[in-house]
């Protein structure tokens, strides 16, 4: 059972409809949707996130120090203080009662802390490593990516309407290109070239076919949006030349916030993954095993 409900606090009764746990960077993180629609982090897996121990009866009051700085001194700060130290209590699939947090608080709250060390408010060993737990878990994933990979463990996509889920993956998308600027690394080409047994023709060019390794390899797939980043990208850079072209690089619509950090990870991950396997059908399991896919399950026919 987790520790931290607030005394004297009277809270509506929830219920966990929907149970997973999905890995994120170097942890593991205990999800669940709640009866009333709620995305939930527990509070143990709150407080591994920045790095506190578990132990103890006050966690939501221990976190809820680090946000005592004068130079959090506003009416957000103050707010986000009072719901860290009155988690959520909800009733688990299996009985006992659990407390948590919404998802995009977790973020909110690494957000504040490091806002708090940019400005020199940070002082101590213990509140430093949590910083910089924060500033890793931030570099993981972004405020509408952690309530897609929710969805995605607790197997609530499959059910999810379609235009709320592409909603979810708006703050991805910019209304004017960015300037263009390479994002593509030259080791995800060479991984491309090697995996179809291919060498580079040309110093200007790849081949036409890569473009839809690119959708199926990268943008599908990316920030677990299942399609939903990709059709957002179609709408705005749409196919305008015969030869099937677009005008802009699709990474060009990406937000510099959020957009283009996630495709830079997932990037990586890719080139990681090919790193590890030889052959495009052991790197075709392991990209599937990565990163699944609804209706995707077989191996992609070029």
């Amino acid at each position: 059972m987790e520790q931290g409900a607030p005394l004297g606090v009277d809270v509506e009764q929830l219920t966990a409809a929907r149970d997973g746990s999905l890995v994120l960077g170097g942890w593991q993180i205990d999800c669940h949707h709640l009866s009333n629609g709620k995305r939930v982090i527990t509070q143990q897996s709150f407080v591994d996130v920045i790095g506190m121990k578990r132990g103890g009866k006050k966690l939501g009051y221990r976190l809820g120090q680090l946000l005592d700085n004068p130079v959090l001194n506003s009416s957000n700060i103050r707010e986000l203080s009072l719901v860290i130290q009155n988690p959520i209590s909800f009733k688990m699939q299996n009985g006992p009662t659990a407390y948590g947090y919404e998802a995009d608080i977790l973020v909110e709250y690494c957000k504040a802390i490091l806002e708090a060390r940019r400005a020199g408010a940070i002082v101590g060993d213990a509140a430093n490593r949590y910083a910089r737990s924060c500033e890793s878990f931030i570099i993981a994933c972004a405020k509408t990516g952690i309530m897609a990979l929710i969805d995605e463990a607790t197997g609530y996509a499959e059910e999810k309407d379609k235009d709320e889920y592409r909603r979810l993956f708006t703050h991805f998308i910019r209304e004017e290109i960015r300037d263009w600027e390479k994002e593509f690394p030259d080791q995800f080409f060479d991984l491309l070239y090697r995996l179809y047994n291919l060498k580079p023709t040309s110093k200007n060019g790849h081949p036409q076919f890569f473009g839809k390794l690119i959708r199926h390899y990268v943008y599908r797939p990316l920030a677990v949006s299942n399609g939903a980043i990709l059709e957002l990208l179609d709408e705005k850079n749409p196919v305008v030349y015969s030869a099937g072209g677009r005008k802009h690089k699709m990474h060009q619509y990406l937000t510099q916030e959020i957009g283009v950090p996630a495709l830079r990870q997932h990037l990586w991950q890719v080139i990681g993954i090919g790193n590890s396997v030889n052959g495009r059908l052991a790197f075709d399991r392991a990209f599937r095993n990565a990163f699944p896919q609804s209706g995707d399950q077989r191996e992609l026919d070029i």
